[in-house]
């Protein structure tokens, strides 16, 4: 339809607030980021300051998406490998979650920064 081709062109998107994203039980799709198409172009995604408690993204195959700022959010915990098909991500920042444990990325992610700081419950960069 014509909010999905409308949408698909944005190459920069970001999403701040407080807002419900997500329900006790279930994740609430965000603005649509559930339908791959929406990613075909998006380049950098900044989704802070919205309470998210796990990762919002489909697992999606893109080429397209460079930076990905979940910070200043309350992620308790973050699978490397839900980042997996994110395939020429450079940036990723998790600072200032709740996270207490994370695995560092493989030299399989092409990430140029990794930016964890302001998690005061980290305790733990889990080795494979």
């Amino acid at each position: 339809g014509g909010f999905s081709s409308a949408f698909g062109r944005i190459k920069h998107l970001e999403l701040v607030g407080s807002g419900n994203w997500q329900d006790e039980d279930e994740v609430v799709p965000l603005a649509g980021l559930e339908d791959c198409r929406l990613l075909d172009n998006l380049q950098s995604l900044a989704i802070h300051n919205a309470s998210l408690q796990t990762y919002p993204l489909p697992n999606c195959d893109t080429y397209s998406l460079r930076s990905l700022n979940l910070s200043q959010n309350s992620l308790m915990q973050f699978d490397m490998q839900q980042i997996q098909n994110l395939h020429n991500l450079q940036t990723l920042d998790l600072s200032h979650n709740l996270l207490a444990s994370v695995e560092p990325p493989s030299d399989a992610f092409n990430l140029n920064r990794f930016i964890l700081s302001g998690n005061r419950e980290l305790s733990t960069l889990c080795t494979q």
